[in-house]
């Protein structure tokens, strides 16, 4: 918490200092969403199970938002994707070192000795955050060697090998489906600027039929799916966790929840799912369905509207920009989807997904006014002197 309102402190000095401050406000005032999902975050603590956990949750909640707002108005998608690869390299070295150096911290001893969990606290979160920075990496590989006359990608070639080689010891089956996910999103975002200018309306249509085929077989034989990475149609169990939080938690509390972030931090309710269940859950092994228990379906659906803003942002930004970074919206939010089926990433466990999003949300919107540079110029000004 003290870091997050340290970090907005800084966001609002940089604001003060580039006179931007007006501008914030402005492109904040166009996105009514993420302003109502914060506000019932927020207000949730008048009817939360525990007020003191959902005061800290939505503090860091907003001050997250905020600082992810900023780097959204920012920053353009090939800046973000510069910050984002150079961030993913070295959050990837960070987990690799203290596996190596840390056993103690660094192994996941709940899974076996030989399972990686780095830097975070489960393996499932290791291997879920690694698999989007190595999509990430290769996507700024592509969008090096798509320039004139190249640029170094000797480090970015390394850190994109050794992304992999850290999903791969985390021994996450929800690691290595994102993997091969975010891969295909980054080829097919780059095989439609490949072909846009030549596609008709019925290569749409076919795309999508065939679409619509691969999902069909897939959920048909999903249970072989899954066997291949030893896991099961329950996931784990997680259906049986879901059907009992659906008709027994949820239930009671469906329109307003209990309370942002609240209710696993209480352990009766912990042991209480234990007894029922037969294993001791500590998150919903859900992103929306842990949105669902703390703020209830009126919560849920003002998330699902940023999510859906967001993405459709990002959809636009990937028709408009026609180049390799504008594919890293699309990505972010195929991740921030799929990650979410089998784990909490939303705003259960950490705030870096949501920030993303919201990241998507502003730098896909077009700016209310001019955005400046810290030097004081317009930000369009400073993009143009860059252009070769």
């Amino acid at each position: 918490m003290a870091y997050w309102l340290l970090a907005a402190l800084l966001v609002l000095w940089l604001l003060l200092q580039e006179g931007n401050l007006r501008n914030y406000w402005q492109n904040w005032r166009r996105q009514p969403w993420p302003i109502a999902f914060l506000l019932i975050c927020s207000l949730s603590l008048f009817w939360s199970s525990d007020p003191a956990v959902s005061f800290h949750r939505a503090s860091i909640l907003i001050a997250s938002t905020w600082v992810a707002a900023y780097i959204g108005m920012r920053c353009d998608v090939e800046e973000f994707l510069h910050y984002l690869s150079w961030f993913g390299a070295l959050v990837a070295l960070a987990a690799a070192y203290m596996a190596l150096t840390d056993p103690l911290f660094g192994i996941d001893r709940a899974y076996g000795p030989a399972v990686w969990r780095g830097v975070f606290w489960n393996k499932n979160h290791l291997g879920s955050v690694i698999a989007l920075f190595s999509a990430v990496l290769l996507l700024t590989l592509v969008n090096i060697r798509s320039r004139p006359g190249h640029g170094p990608t000797a480090w970015f070639i390394l850190a994109y090998a050794g992304s992999l080689t850290v999903v791969y010891k985390s021994h996450s089956a929800a690691g290595y489906l994102l993997v091969l996910i975010l891969h295909a999103t980054v080829f097919l975002s780059l095989l439609w600027i490949a072909l846009a200018e030549r596609m008709q309306r019925w290569h749409y249509i076919l795309a999508a039929i065939a679409a619509i085929a691969v999902i069909l077989v897939a959920l048909a034989n999903l249970n072989a799916i899954l066997g291949a990475f030893n896991r099961d149609i329950t996931l784990t169990g997680r259906t049986k966790l879901w059907a009992y939080l659906l008709e027994e938690v949820v239930s009671k509390r469906m329109l307003l929840g209990y309370g942002f972030g609240s209710l696993w931090e209480d352990s009766q309710f912990r042991a209480l799912a234990n007894e029922k269940l037969g294993f001791y859950p500590v998150i919903g092994d859900n992103g929306f369905m842990d949105i669902l228990l703390g703020v209830g379906a009126v919560g849920l659906a003002a998330f699902m509207l940023v999510y859906f803003t967001a993405l459709k942002g990002a959809i636009r930004c990937l028709v408009r920009e026609k180049n390799v970074a504008g594919c890293l919206p699309l990505l972010i939010m195929s991740f921030a989807l799929f990650s979410n089926i089998s784990f909490s990433l939303l705003v259960e466990i950490e705030a870096m997904v949501w920030g993303l999003i919201v990241a998507v949300l502003f730098t896909t919107a077009k700016r209310a006014e001019t955005f400046c540079c810290a030097e004081g110029a317009p930000l369009n000004t400073r993009l143009a002197s860059r252009s070769p």
